[in-house]
């Protein structure tokens, strides 16, 4: 197997260390089955393939002839990204989220994590030619997990009329008096206006199915309220039916109100497992509340085997430095946690804006795609619900549309969250 030769002893910092050191393999997909030793520690060990020197260590140091050299410290850094460290004890908005702008690192678009691990990749595949062998590797192919969060069904819905009614006034306020009056007419019209603008899951369905992809739906039950669901299982149990019935995934969009509670989590899963018949495998916290690593661990007291809550609600880009799935890890209980974390790193509404310029909107999403297949990662894309009602989302079907074209042309999957979590696991 591929040893880890530190001379860090036993604890926290080395648990750590092998934690990010089996992230940092699993993510280049370099199989564990290659005789080769790593070693990272202020010098090379004396039997080591390839050195990772650790931030502190000397620049000019006693090296064994033929040993590979990383000279930056791929792990510590890696280890910070991927258990969210600068989240512990870091700023939070008003709903307890931390968000992009609270970030201290120079760049969220480009997954390090990832890069990281190619890094590693490529010295140990050196290092397997010195000894005439050929280093042993899973592929890695460019993914997206096909994503959408079912906030709403109709908008016949107080919440829904009240939020357009918000944004009349915000355009009053700041002077936009036609677009105000647009959006307050529309908002009126709405309200008297026959059928569902919002019913659109079976466009996206049928939309996806001509790619040859597959997304989750990830519905909502529970408490109800401003945050909370804004429909029943009943109103939606046809929707389900039918997305089931198709072949896409049905997961569970954990509730405002609940997400920390692990036995309001079960009834929650429970509900919508009743009303589709079948398991729910995971999940993705409505407005993307998540406090780590409490959060997590509530996800695995409530049964559930992956989530897509990292990513940010301000902004798009890798919450966690990386494109691909991994266990989180908790550095309070200082243990990886059993569940599968896969990085949310486009959403809609992180980059689009009712008025905004759509093709810069595009450039900052490909800048992101293109950073994901360069490092042949993957990666979740969230596109809400409602969001194909173009007479409001004005546009953003077309970029969803563009998304769904660039992953195609560059020979990319879209598939859903399950049928991730089923290679994952297979593979492990």
């Amino acid at each position: 197997m591929v040893r880890l030769i530190t001379d860090i002893g036993d604890g926290p910092r080395r648990t750590r260390c092998e934690y990010a050191f089996r992230t940092l393999l699993d993510v280049a997909g370099v199989s564990p089955d290659n005789a080769l030793a790593v070693s990272y520690a202020s010098e090379p060990h004396t039997r080591c393939d390839v050195w990772i020197r650790p931030e502190g260590a000397p620049a000019i140091a006693r090296r064994r002839r033929g040993t590979i050299v990383i000279d930056e410290d791929i792990i510590a850094e890696s280890f910070a990204l991927l258990s969210c460290a600068e989240e512990y004890g870091g700023r939070r908005d008003g709903k307890g989220r931390f968000l992009a702008r609270f970030t201290e690192r120079a760049a969220i678009d480009i997954p390090v994590v990832n890069r990281h691990a190619l890094t590693l990749k490529r010295a140990l595949a050196r290092a397997a030619r010195a000894k005439g062998k050929r280093l042993k590797t899973d592929p890695r192919r460019f993914t997206v997990v096909l994503s959408h969060d079912v906030d709403n069904i109709t908008d016949k819905n107080i919440h829904v009329c009240l939020h357009r009614a918000a944004r009349a006034v915000k355009y009053l306020l700041r002077g936009r008096i036609a677009s105000a009056l647009r959006m307050g007419l529309f908002t009126l019209g709405r309200l008297f206006a026959r059928g569902n603008p919002y019913d659109n899951y079976a466009a996206y369905i049928d939309l996806e199915r001509r790619y040859g992809f597959r997304s989750t739906f990830f519905m909502i039950t529970g408490a109800g309220g401003r945050f909370g669901a804004r429909y029943s299982i009943a109103q939606a149990r046809s929707m389900l039916g039918d997305i089931t019935a198709a072949g896409w995934e049905v997961g569970l969009h954990t509730n405002y109100y609940s997400f920390h509670d692990p036995k309001a989590v079960i009834g929650e899963r429970r509900a919508i497992e009743d009303a589709i018949g079948r398991p729910i495998a995971g999940c993705r916290n409505h407005y993307l509340m998540l406090s780590i690593p409490e959060s997590w661990r509530v996800m695995v007291r409530a049964g559930l085997v992956y989530d897509s809550s990292v990513g940010y609600t301000d902004a798009i880009g890798f919450r966690a430095g990386v494109a691909y799935p991994y266990r989180p890890y908790d550095m309070e209980a200082e243990a990886a946690i059993d569940l599968i974390e896969i990085p949310l790193v486009i959403m809609d509404t992180a980059v689009l804006d009712y008025d905004g310029d759509r093709e810069a909107a595009w450039a900052r999403i490909q800048k992101v795609l293109d950073e994901t297949r360069d490092v042949g990662g993957t990666i979740a894309v969230n596109f809400h619900h409602r969001a194909l009602y173009d007479h409001e989302f004005a546009g953003w079907n077309d970029i969803y549309i563009r998304i769904l074209d660039y992953i195609r042309e560059h020979n990319g999957r879209g598939i859903s969250a399950s049928m991730l979590v089923g290679e994952v696991v297979h593979h492990a």
